[in-house]
């Protein structure tokens, strides 16, 4: 009776016993709890299928103990979700199902409000990596203004900043412009 998690016991669907937490979970008075209250009324409707599964697993013995999470629903209509811990048991001479329940609302909704986040801070690192990306470039000399304000060769810039090293060779227009007598491209 003082335990900190919700216990049940479900005979054909019904709810045979719980404990004071388990009808503080739902929002119900434990009375309320054991007068001839399906299982379906603290369950959501989508999950219905789900839990009269698993409490047929287990008073059939397919399953002696299961674990699993679901969407409960308490008296005033809010949507919680809820972990339960499961086994069969002997209840007044016939199979039943036994479980622990644990209203696990809060971390689920700290969980979402992590992801959320880390999906932000992922945008936000992908639009500084572009902001990074802008390199500002002398449109004369092609120098680049590195982070710190001072000016340096293209060459020098990307080894530093990339790793990689460039070598110098001459497109056609420039060795036609600058080198014509060369004849570098006549093949």
């Amino acid at each position: 009776e003082s335990s900190i998690v919700g216990i049940n016991i479900i005979q054909d669907g019904i709810l045979k016993y719980v404990n004071s937490k388990f009808a503080s979970i739902f929002g119900y008075s434990v009375a309320e709890c054991l007068d001839n209250m399906h299982i379906n009324q603290v369950v959501h409707p989508d999950d219905h299928e789900l839990v009269r599964a698993n409490v047929r697993k287990r008073i059939s013995g397919e399953d002696s103990t299961i674990h699993y999470t679901i969407r409960g629903v308490r008296k005033s209509g809010r949507v919680i979700q809820v972990e339960i811990y499961g086994s069969s048991v002997r209840y007044k001479g016939k199979m039943a199902s036994f479980a622990t329940i644990l209203d696990i609302t809060s971390r689920v909704q700290a969980e979402q409000e992590r992801e959320e986040l880390i999906s932000e801070l992922q945008a936000a690192l992908d639009e500084v990596k572009q902001l990074k990306g802008m390199v500002p470039i002398c449109s004369h000399c092609k120098s680049i203004r590195n982070d710190n304000g001072y000016w340096e060769r293209v060459e020098s810039y990307i080894r530093l900043h990339d790793g990689a090293d460039l070598s110098h060779s001459i497109c056609p227009e420039c060795a036609e412009k600058y080198y014509s007598d060369m004849n570098i491209y006549d093949d």
